[in-house]
């Protein structure tokens, strides 16, 4: 799922930055849309012509593409019932013409009907197409539409959502109740709630369908990060080198109760390509890290110099990871982390560590922050997150944001990208804590903010696949990556990168 991203707000100023750029009426518009939407079922490798096909149409203009889909499909002499719920006098100009073009063919439901007659007709449906409401809902649905999801999602018909599924927000990806496709066509462009929260529950596989409508220069379109990425991450190395030539990552961060997060980060950097990694704790920290990685040094600092003193040895920093609560230490340490110009990652309880400092005026801004959803809504002092909280929240405090989800945002210059690729199965104590030594790896080797959080977050998605893969998504522990890593790594060439896509 390559291309542009966009907000519901910014693809209506599409929609009509067209109709005024070409000149033509919102009818032309809707019914290129519609034939196209069309063209795409028909042309599908799985697509019958004997299909007995039934096409909802709700009262605003994704019913009005339905409606076109149906009179394309009516005169190839399809297989088709396009029932059409709303009054005429609500509709759009250009929906109700859409409509008289179907010549009186269509069902037309209120709330009068028999429902159990609609119930009869989805469940002799071979397809089923969703116009309900496409990017028009915000929030649960209401009566009727809140039963007719129910009676859609419990047919075995072949679900397909036009733009996006009833009952899906376009723009958080929120479902509260929303039918549940097998197969969405995307209008011109994935939107937001494609890939946010519940998008990828509901939306099955998503297809974008060319319209026509071209983008506006006053947004600059959001992009998926692909593989392409990670094509020359890993070059093969000099005959002439030394571990230092491949990164010292240090790592702050456990407690007594949680001593396997720093050694978790800390095997994520080694796997990764680190020449050399570190763990430093204040010494009346009493933690004692596993032994299970030899090549881990343990190292005490004292007082800020000192802390100075072995900054000047890293090249990149990772602060928090199983950290525990907040003290005035570890608010000095990350003061002075914040004061270097040292790459750092700053996850889990550091975020909490971060938040405190985070008004100060930050000298530089060379770190990535990793939260998860829980984590951004405290730092960021929001309700909901959104692609434009994330957004907003970068572009006032700077680095880069790394918004762990289904969907993983990278923000940088207050600019998000979005990536897709991953598995449910990272949902699991400790993952977290190899992503920022991943991110950090890369880091200590050169590699820019930007280009360190995409590569770290892609190199933790392909490693949770290939992870859950073998040991299923119910069973797959974090040190499952670990496990794989080393195999994910090696196949990343420019020659074997595609067996992933």
């Amino acid at each position: 799922m390559q291309g542009n991203i966009v907000n519901k707000d910014t693809m209506r100023k599409m929609d009509a930055a067209t109709l005024k750029r070409e000149g033509i009426s919102e009818y032309t518009l809707m019914k290129r849309a519609g034939q196209a939407l069309a063209n795409h079922i028909i042309t599908a490798d799985w697509f019958n012509p004997s299909m007995k096909t039934v096409i909802l149409c709700g009262p605003g203009n994704n019913g009005g593409d339905g409606m076109i889909v149906g009179k394309v499909f009516m005169d190839k002499a399809y297989d088709v019932l396009t029932v059409v719920f709303g009054d005429d006098d609500k509709r759009s100009d250009a929906s109700n013409v859409a409509k008289s073009a179907l010549n009186k063919t269509e069902k037309t439901w209120d709330s009068n009907d028999n429902w159990d007659e609609l119930d009869r007709l989805l469940k002799q449906a071979d397809i089923i197409v969703d116009a309900l409401f496409g990017i028009g809902v915000s929030g649960d649905l209401r009566e009727p539409y809140n039963h007719i999801v129910h009676m859609i999602n419990k047919t075995k018909a072949i679900r397909i959502a036009i733009d996006l599924p009833t009952g899906l927000n376009a723009d958080t990806g929120e479902a509260i109740t929303a039918i549940k496709a097998d197969l969405t066509l995307a209008v011109q462009c994935l939107k937001y709630g494609h890939l946010m929260q519940d998008g990828k529950d509901v939306c099955g596989k998503v297809e974008v369908v060319d319209v026509g409508i071209k983008p506006i220069d006053a947004f600059l379109p959001r992009r998926t990060v692909g593989l392409e990425a990670l094509a020359h991450s890993f070059k093969k190395r000099s005959s002439n080198t030394h571990k230092y030539n491949y990164g010292n990552v240090m790592i702050m961060g456990g407690t007594k109760m949680m001593p396997g997060a720093p050694s978790l980060a800390a095997h994520a950097a080694y796997r990764s390509g680190s020449g050399l990694v570190f763990h430093l704790k204040h010494e009346n920290d009493d933690t004692t890290l596993p032994q299970a990685l030899l090549e881990v040094m343990h190292k005490q600092y004292r007082t800020s110099n000192d802390l100075r003193a072995y900054l000047e040895k890293a090249d990149a920093i990772v602060f928090g990871v199983g950290m525990g609560s907040v003290s005035k230490e570890k608010q000095e340490a990350l003061d002075v982390l914040l004061s270097s110009n040292k790459p750092l990652v700053v996850d889990a309880d550091g975020l909490t560590v971060f938040k405190a400092l985070q008004h100060h005026n930050l000298p530089h801004k060379s770190f990535v922050l990793t939260p998860h959803e829980g984590e951004f809504k405290r730092l960021a002092n929001v309700d909901t997150v959104t692609v434009e909280a994330a957004e907003h929240y970068n572009k006032t405090v700077g680095g880069v944001l790394v918004l762990k989800g289904s969907t993983t945002l990278i923000v940088y210059k207050g600019v998000a990208s979005f990536m897709p690729l991953g598995t449910a199965a990272l949902a699991t104590a400790g993952t977290g804590d190899i992503l920022s030594g991943l991110i950090a790896s890369r880091l200590g080797m050169g590699a820019s903010l930007f280009d360190a959080a995409t590569q770290g977050v892609l190199l933790h998605a392909l490693a949770g696949i290939k992870a859950s893969e073998k040991m299923g998504e119910h069973a797959m522990i974090a040190s499952d990556l670990l496990t794989v890593l080393p195999e994910v790594v090696k196949s990343l060439t420019p020659l074997s990168i595609g067996r992933f896509q």
